[in-house]
């Protein structure tokens, strides 16, 4: 669950990054779903320093309010806490985490960008997995996209509709090779 983190290391450290112009949720949140399971706090399994916390974005809402808190390095003042909202998913036997961020703060005309994470539980651990880059440039023309070069790195937009996306991603949600490698996390 820790996908502030998995989204900012996305962004800035990697030499390409895939996201989605159109999320998986409609607007009225009608297809998303809201499991009280996933409320509190986790850390990666993996050790790193800091942990996320999740919960309900407002009292009637499907989505989730994920922030990021984040001791910093010893001896640094510790990072803003970073929110983001996020959309649980079902396509067929596969849920898929939907995290909308925003493209740049001090731009909010610039929309936002949506990180698609393919979610499994194993036992009371979650394990996401982002859609691989490669994977979705390979199929251009199942998933329409263009090159944004607005951010530090290549970032691939993809322009599809949200029932292009999902369609997309009923297709391959089994396909190993459309994943990242996926991480582990657990109650804090």
């Amino acid at each position: 669950m820790r996908t502030t983190f998995i989204a900012i290391t996305c962004l800035f450290f990697t030499p390409s990054c895939s996201y989605f112009e159109s999320g998986l949720c409609s607007p009225d949140e009608k297809d998303a779903i809201f499991d009280a399971k996933l409320l509190g706090e986790w850390e990666a399994i993996e050790p790193r320093p800091g942990f996320i916390k999740v919960e309900r974005d407002a009292p009637t809402s499907k989505a989730y309010r994920v922030t990021t808190l984040d001791p910093g390095a010893k001896g640094q003042k510790a990072p803003e806490p970073t929110p983001f909202k996020l959309h649980l998913i079902q396509l067929g036997d596969s849920y898929f985490l939907d995290a909308a961020c925003p493209h740049n703060e001090e731009r909010p005309q610039d929309g936002v960008a949506h990180f698609i994470f393919k979610m499994e539980r194993r036992g009371p651990d979650i394990y996401i997995a982002m859609v691989s880059d490669e994977f979705v440039e390979k199929h251009k023309n199942e998933l329409p996209q263009s090159v944004d070069e607005r951010r530090f790195v290549k970032s691939v937009k993809v322009t599809a509709s949200s029932q292009t996306v999902r369609e997309f991603l009923r297709k391959y949600a089994a396909d190993k090779m459309a994943w990242e490698q996926a991480f582990g996390y657990k109650r804090r």
